[in-house]
């Protein structure tokens, strides 16, 4: 969240009514309250802000019937620390108020000692006080999101404690509630055995559509359309042709295993796997979560890994034909490639809140042992968000495809500049339909490539949001095509070193040569070569006075819309 005037700050002097239900935290699954939450337990999309300031955060929303609310829920980053005291409100009036434990990550629940009513044509506040802010935050929801008999109407903060009011880019901030309706009055002639449904828990998926408020206060009603990537794995139910509850069996099932066979792995953490070179997929069970790291070399092949947690590790030269997807990475994976490897990292989420120890500079490290290869690596669908780790960093001037890809919030923090994909030189390869996004207070690099040997890269099609002057900052290329990209306008009090955002830049350092022969066509940026490096300027204008279609949390919400100016420049966004 960017951090707004002080005036503002005085706007949440709210008045606490002394109404105030003392609450029990329930511990452990089996206690968790049954009935209707708006957001479930999706994660998607959800950042960590780099906010560092106390705020108050919340969701305001409405009960289409009456009923109460029996329990308060937060998404709790990595980044929040100590004990948590979520509230409840209608107005200023705070109704109820509950302790969430110290420790943990994710989704958080504590039951109140006794619901508390509520009732239809009112707007509730459930929220909570972050003492150093690094909360839970989505910037551009769609609002409002309908679950069940609850809608969320918008989400709110203050600076500081107090119940909060003010909105900004449509952030959500995942806090919710567990609600259950009253049950309706029956009448009978006579008195009969009925059965009743258990409440369900409906979550929607949020939903695409242009903003044109930031403060909704009735807001429209939306349609699905795309979504960002999620956080867990949506896949088609396989057949398990072999099980594994731990790293012992998961290696018995291996060696029995043959070429085409799925083993499926129970919950639990199967520690560091060594691979395989057979044909086969080891997967999640359905819902569980399998913790495991990898530690590859040039005897792995032709294997599958599937919806798995807590992923990390090294591949090693010689490791080749093998597929990582729908997994989530905890820590950083280091990949050493070659030509003709096909090493496919597809559909994978590396968002865990990386902090700087000097042990890795990047969420992904991609080499080869020769300067100047191929790679033979494809790395594409995944997100990379949060921390203070670069999010791509490729060395040696290796080769590969980065597509599709979700970069979001990767910020300076003092111990690490960020790059959210940074190549030391790169020679061939492909970087394409990739999102680069950052909040104001996210001091972050988009693409870029500082050190001499970059040669003939195709940068085509990505999106740059960011708050430094340079969406893509290029220095001694040689050949380079850069067409079609989007770099977002900011005006200078909006962007780093007070001066306008939307630039390419094709630069050099001092000790390294001028770049030659980069060719810029039709990127929505304002294109500047500095320094004695050369190239071709054709048909590229500035993103100034674009209009997107919106929402600007997706790749595909930066297509321009129709009423644009210079269309037909920057991404080509379906």
């Amino acid at each position: 969240m960017r951090r707004r005037s002080a005036v503002i700050g005085a706007a949440v002097g709210l008045l606490l009514a002394s109404l105030l239900i003392s609450c029990s935290l329930f511990s452990g699954s089996s206690q968790a309250a049954t009935g209707e939450t708006i957001f479930g337990n999706s994660s998607t999309g959800i950042n960590t802000d780099p906010d560092n300031s106390k705020t108050g955060v919340g969701t305001q929303f409405k009960v289409g019937v009456d009923g109460s609310v029996s329990a308060l829920r937060l998404y709790r980053t990595s980044r929040v620390t100590g004990g948590l005291t979520g509230k409840l409100a209608q107005g200023s009036t705070v109704l109820a108020t509950v302790t969430f434990p110290a420790a943990g990550t994710g989704w958080q629940e504590a039951a109140l000692s006794q619901p508390v009513n509520v009732t239809t044509g009112k707007t509730y506040t459930v929220f909570y006080t972050a003492p150093t802010g690094r909360y839970a935050v989505h910037s551009q929801y769609t609002w409002p999101k309908v679950s069940g008999d609850l809608t969320a109407v918008k989400g709110v903060y203050t600076f500081g404690s107090g119940v909060p009011t003010l909105v900004y880019q449509n952030e959500n901030y995942f806090v919710d509630v567990v609600f259950n309706p009253a049950a309706a009055p029956t009448t009978s002639a006579s008195p009969s055995p009925t059965t009743s449904a258990a409440p369900t828990t409906t979550t929607a998926s949020p939903t695409t559509t242009d903003q044109t408020s930031s403060d909704p206060t009735t807001p429209p009603v939306t349609s699905d359309s795309t979504t960002p990537p999620t956080t867990t794995t949506t896949t088609t139910p396989a057949t398990c042709d072999r099980n594994a509850t731990n790293a012992s069996t998961l290696n018995t099932q291996v060696s029995q295993a043959t070429a085409g066979q799925t083993i499926c792995l129970a919950a639990g953490d199967y520690g560091s796997w060594a691979g395989t070179n057979k044909a086969v997929t080891v997967k999640a069970d359905p819902g569980v979560v399998a913790n495991m790291t990898v530690s590859f070399d040039g005897s792995d092949a032709a294997f599958t890994l599937d919806g798995l947690s807590g992923m990390g590790g090294d591949v090693r030269a010689g490791a080749h034909d093998f597929t990582i997807r729908n997994s989530a990475f905890t820590s950083p994976l280091r990949l050493q490639g070659a030509p003709g490897a096909n090493i496919l990292i597809d559909s994978n989420h590396f968002d865990w809140d990386a902090l700087d120890d000097n042990s890795a500079n990047a969420k992904l490290f991609l080499w080869t042992a020769q300067y100047g290869q191929a790679s033979g690596v494809t790395i594409q669908n995944n997100s990379f968000r949060n921390g203070e780790l670069d999010g791509i960093h490729i060395g040696n001037g290796a080769g590969g495809d980065i597509l599709s890809n979700h970069f979001e919030n990767l910020c300076y923090e003092g111990s690490n500049h960020t790059d959210m994909l940074q190549t030391e030189g790169m020679v061939g390869g492909r970087i394409a339909g990739n999102l680069f996004k950052a909040s104001f207070d996210c001091q972050a690099q988009g693409l870029t490539s500082y050190d001499s040997g970059t040669v003939g890269v195709t940068i085509e099609d990505n999106v740059i949001d960011i708050h430094r002057p340079w969406g893509i900052e290029w220095y001694s290329d040689k050949d380079s095509i850069i067409r079609n990209n989007t770099v977002v306008y900011y005006p200078d009090a909006q962007c780093d070193f007070n001066t306008p955002c939307g630039r390419i830049s094709i630069n050099r350092k001092s000790e390294d040569p001028a770049g030659t022969g980069t060719q810029l066509t039709d990127n929505l940026a304002t294109v500047e070569f500095t320094n004695g490096s050369t190239g071709t300027s054709t048909g590229n204008v500035s993103a100034q006075g674009a209009v997107f279609v919106g929402p600007l949390d997706t790749w595909a919400g930066y297509k321009l819309a129709p009423n644009s100016p210079n269309q037909g420049k920057g991404a080509r966004i379906p």
